[in-house]
């Protein structure tokens, strides 16, 4: 039985992180507004899901599917803290990754000392991009808004400035987070060239 100390932290935590579902990103909604934190989140972690079996096969190996759910469900969680960054915006990016750790230790400073680590520990793993499930997370993390911005024919034009909003531009940003994995590259590649085909970019 837990003791009624460690209950209010764990109740506090969970009420903190409904917060996740307040945190506006740069991605347009159809009907307007925009994506939220924990919408791009859920996103993510169902293509990890989906993919996961393909990507095993790709490298051979046997994935820890759950941890990399752990990743895409908490990847962005220090966003409560610090809000979302353009992906474009390279100076706003600076010191990003310190930013969002301030913000996690924050959010997770009353919480009790296991979760705590546990989080802190898969959340360092996906930063570092070193390990096979953090690479695969952070590559759907970044095609996830191209697949967004395609299926509801939002499109960059207009939304994104312009020397931004072209395909090029966006390979740019995208081909060196997925270029480990010819199965994420060909994902990435149909929805960018759906994305060409019906007109999504400046010319």
């Amino acid at each position: 039985m837990m003791q009624p100390e460690e209950l209010r932290q764990i109740v506090d935590f969970l009420k903190a992180s409904r917060r996740f579902q307040h945190v506006l990103r740069f991605t347009p909604q159809p009907q307007g507004g925009h994506e939220n934190d924990a919408e791009h989140s859920w996103a993510v972690a169902f293509a990890c899901m989906v993919l996961a079996s393909r990507l095993e096969k790709e490298f051979g190996v046997e994935l820890d599917q759950l941890k990399m759910l752990k990743m895409a469900l908490i990847h962005d969680l220090g966003e409560i803290g610090t809000g979302d960054t353009k992906t474009w915006d390279t100076a706003a990016r600076v010191g990003k990754g310190e930013r969002e750790r301030e913000a996690m230790r924050d959010l997770l400073s009353e919480v009790p000392d296991d979760i705590r680590a546990g989080i802190m520990e898969v959340w360092e793993e996906c930063e570092k991009k070193e390990s096979l499930e953090a690479k695969i997370v952070k590559s759907v993390d970044r095609f996830d808004p191209v697949l967004h911005r395609t299926t509801f024919n939002i499109g960059w034009k207009g939304v994104v400035e312009d020397e931004h909003a072209t395909a090029a531009a966006l390979d740019a940003r995208q081909l060196p987070r997925h270029d480990f994995s010819k199965t994420l590259t060909a994902i990435y590649e149909a929805i960018r060239d759906e994305a060409v085909q019906e007109g999504l970019f400046k010319v």
